[in-house]
């Protein structure tokens, strides 16, 4: 996967999880303020959601392949 393909990707995963943490708590009648989060977090979304595609979905961009007969490479 490219580069800016792998970045669209994580960002369009951190942007799913924003909309489905917001529309868990609006499901229970709770606030969510997604810029209170982002300004208070104790860690970065974007660590997170670039760890579950290497760790969880085994992607990488190009620049990151790691040889493995066992891992998929996703072409772009």
């Amino acid at each position: 996967m490219t580069r800016r393909a792998f970045d669209e990707t994580a960002q369009n995963l951190q942007a799913s999880i924003l909309e489905h943490c917001a529309r868990f708590f609006e499901e229970r009648g709770l606030p969510f303020d997604k810029a209170a989060y982002e300004a208070q977090s104790s860690y970065r979304l974007d660590d997170v959601t670039r760890e579950l595609l290497f760790f969880g979905a085994e992607i990488f961009p190009d620049s990151m392949q790691i040889a493995s007969s066992d891992r998929i490479t996703i072409a772009a």
